[in-house]
């Protein structure tokens, strides 16, 4: 098993309950154990990075995932909550899996360190790629 599996549980609060793995700045964890996380993001991997997760979230598990939350909701066997967190789960595990490609860490660590970066991106970009990384990312939630 590698570290995905330690963060893909069936529920969130398990996932915000991960300990850090490391002393080291950066943290390391699976994959990426004997390499440090990046030092910052471009606005062009930002929105590839984006544009990868609404790929998984449309297109792969996690659109079968979602479909399957929907079942529940035409069933009326789980309630709003519980379906809602189910659907953010869903949204972290892309954005986990998509950002360990990019050697940050897929844990609680590694998306804070990716959204720090994707804020510096989004401030650094010029205007119309700021802009696209906002809608990209508001798209991809959505």
């Amino acid at each position: 098993p590698d570290g995905m599996t330690t963060l893909v549980s069936n529920s969130l609060r398990s996932f915000s309950a991960i300990p850090p793995t490391s002393s080291v700045p950066g943290g390391t964890t699976g994959a990426n154990a004997d390499q440090s996380m990046p030092d910052s993001l471009s606005p062009e991997v930002a929105l590839k990075a984006q544009d990868a997760m609404k790929l998984y979230i449309e297109h792969g598990v996690g659109k079968r995932k979602l479909e399957e939350i929907a079942a529940e909701k035409e069933k009326g066997e789980t309630a709003l909550v519980d379906r809602w967190q189910k659907m953010i789960q869903i949204y972290l595990q892309a954005q986990c899996h998509i950002i360990s490609l990019l050697g940050y860490t897929p844990d609680d660590r590694g998306i804070t360190l990716y959204t720090t970066h994707l804020q510096y991106a989004l401030n650094l970009a010029p205007p119309e790629k700021s802009e696209q990384l906002r809608k990209s990312g508001r798209d991809t939630y959505r």
